[in-house]
């Protein structure tokens, strides 16, 4: 008797504690952002404030933001081999900050025009709001099995994954995996940065 284990779901982790000194630089720039320029982003259901619409990495000369590009592009590239790529150039698509007050959230999503996101934790506290990723099998799955026991679920009965978020962890996947980010019940920001890569045909 043999089971294969089919079209699985790949999501990278790692805990980057040597980056810690930049977090700060990296928060300082999200609320001077935020500051010049308060709005929401109107596509949004949530309040989570993102530095996306208001930012231009193209101008922006900052050492730390392309010192973080490059390592996580590194990163990325590797990652990407377990689908058997060998890539040989990277884009850095977007690169953005979100700031989730306490209540704030994200409804689920998926990141266009990339292959790859990221995000990396700044700042986090207890509670703050785990990030969770869909079954992709989920959106088709017209006869749901009855899993109903949480202790009977298995790699292959998960509808969804959470991770918590903790200071310089970094979580890489696939831009087409759906995901949301749980309401922060903490009395802090939630802090991230989240970037989408690219690769251009070898």
């Amino acid at each position: 008797m043999s089971v294969h284990i089919l079209f699985p779901t790949l999501v990278f982790e790692e805990t980057l504690e040597d980056l810690k000194k930049h977090n700060q630089a990296l928060i300082d720039k999200a609320y001077k952002i935020k500051e010049q320029a308060p709005e929401t982003d109107p596509d949004w259901r949530c309040d989570t404030y993102s530095t996306l619409p208001h930012y231009n990495l193209e101008q922006d000369n900052d050492s730390v933001v392309h010192r973080l590009i490059n390592l996580f592009g590194n990163k990325v590239m590797a990652f990407s081999r377990n689908w058997g790529m060998d890539p040989k150039k990277i884009i850095c698509n977007d690169f953005w900050i979100n700031i989730a007050a306490p209540g704030d959230y994200q409804e689920y999503h998926k990141h266009a025009r990339s292959h790859f996101s990221l995000a990396y934790y700044l700042q986090t506290d207890k509670g703050c709001g785990n990030i969770v990723f869909k079954n992709p099998s989920d959106h088709f799955d017209m006869f749901p099995l009855p899993v109903s026991a949480r202790g009977s679920l298995t790699d292959a009965s998960f509808g969804t994954f959470a991770f918590e978020p903790e200071e310089n962890k970094l979580l890489i996947f696939r831009s087409t995996l759906s995901h949301m980010v749980e309401k922060n019940k903490s009395n802090r920001d939630r802090i991230s940065v989240t970037m989408n890569f690219s690769f251009e045909d070898n």
